[in-house]
Parts: structure tokens; C-alpha cells; sequence
């Protein structure tokens, strides 16, 4: 079976993701895209499964990392109880979908190779 890795940052995960998933001719060849549909079933899915996007548990800094960069909004949780407010971030976190995040992680990539 395949070591599962989770890196629990965007910007640490692209660079790990540039340095060691995409050779330079990968590079070279996502560089000259520009049908992102086919990034999307292609690179995105090899992004979400191999570093488990959809597990929210276990990249919750990397779910919040991707809500402050793109200016969604975040919960103060005023007047929950410390024993309920990470189940409440939990729920929260749902809303946000692996497609969005590896979707927005391509673009990074992408903007590493100066496209």
C-alpha cells in the first residue's frame, strides 16, 4: 500500500508537491497547459488523494490557511465552551471541499512555474 503523506500547509505542500511529485519534464508539460479541466481530474486528483484533502482532521491549518488566503469568512465562536468549539470549527471546516482546495493549490503550482 502507498505511504499516505499530510502536510497540513499550502505553501509547504506546493513546494513538497513541486520538488517531489513533479519532475521538470511534468513541469515543462503543466507549464504549457491551459485546460484546466484536465488539471483538474489529472493533477488535482493525484493532489487530493495522495494528501488527503478530504480528510478535514488532519489538515485543519491548511484548511484555515486557505480561508484567510481567499477571504472567507471565519467564526468567532463567542460564547462556546472550549470543550465544544473544535467541533464546531469541524463543522465549519466541512464547507470547504477538497475539490476547492486542490483546485486552488494547482494555481499555486501553476503560478510557481510562472504561468
Amino acid at each position: 500500500m502507498r505511504k499516505r503523506i499530510v502536510i497540513d500547509s499550502l505553501h509547504e505542500l506546493v513546494d513538497y508537491i513541486m520538488r517531489n511529485d513533479l519532475s521538470e519534464a511534468r513541469q515543462n508539460e503543466l507549464a504549457s497547459m491551459n485546460d484546466f479541466v484536465s488539471l483538474h481530474l489529472t493533477l488535482g486528483m493525484y493532489i487530493r488523494n495522495k494528501y488527503e484533502l478530504s480528510d478535514i482532521t488532519k489538515v485543519p491549518k491548511l484548511i484555515q490557511e486557505y480561508k484567510t488566503l481567499n477571504d472567507i469568512g471565519a467564526n468567532e465562536y463567542e460564547g462556546i465552551g472550549e470543550d465544544l468549539k473544535g467541533f464546531y470549527q469541524y463543522i465549519d471546516s466541512m464547507f470547504i471541499n477538497d475539490d476547492e482546495i486542490s483546485n486552488f493549490i494547482i494555481k499555486l503550482v501553476q503560478s510557481k512555474l510562472g504561468i
